[in-house]
């Protein structure tokens, strides 16, 4: 429920976090109930917005068909979303250089988009970001990367 979205999203920010990932609401999304979907997300953007702290809409593109994807998108951007996040890693699919594409071309002037969800490699996080996504997720995997070079965090 939208409310209970926002009563757990407003105790993180009393708790101080400085970003907010949201789930689209997938099953709204596939229902074609896209106004409710941008209210759902457009009410958490404004209750952020009023902390100072921007969020992220995860659209779990493994879902999602292309256009889907594009549909996706300019929700984030009409609702106050600040990045369109790809996927969360705990549905099917994964980030990959189509997906990023897509969404850079459809949207890259608008809003920021990071690239999350099976990502493995220092290799590919550095060529999503060469791509033009503004992040990459895979911190696990890339710190041990990292300190397998000698990097110490």
């Amino acid at each position: 429920m939208t409310a209970t979205k926002l009563k757990e999203a407003e105790l993180a920010l009393e708790a101080g976090v400085n970003e907010l990932d949201m789930v689209m609401n997938l099953h709204k999304f596939f229902c074609e109930d896209y106004a409710f979907v941008c209210n759902e997300v457009r009410q958490m953007a404004k209750l952020a917005a009023g902390y100072g702290v921007d969020i992220k809409l995860i659209i779990e593109s493994g879902y999602l068909s292309e256009e889907q994807k594009l549909i996706a998108g300019q929700i984030a951007i009409d609702s106050g979303a600040k990045f369109i996040k790809t996927c969360t890693g705990f549905g099917p699919g994964r980030a990959t250089v189509h997906d990023i594409g897509l969404l850079l071309n459809a949207f890259g002037e608008k809003i920021k988009v990071k690239a999350s969800g099976g990502i493995a490699s220092l290799d590919d996080a550095a060529g999503f970001i060469a791509m033009g996504a503004s992040r990459s997720a895979g911190r696990h995997n890339i710190i041990e990367q990292l300190e397998k070079m000698g990097y110490k965090p």
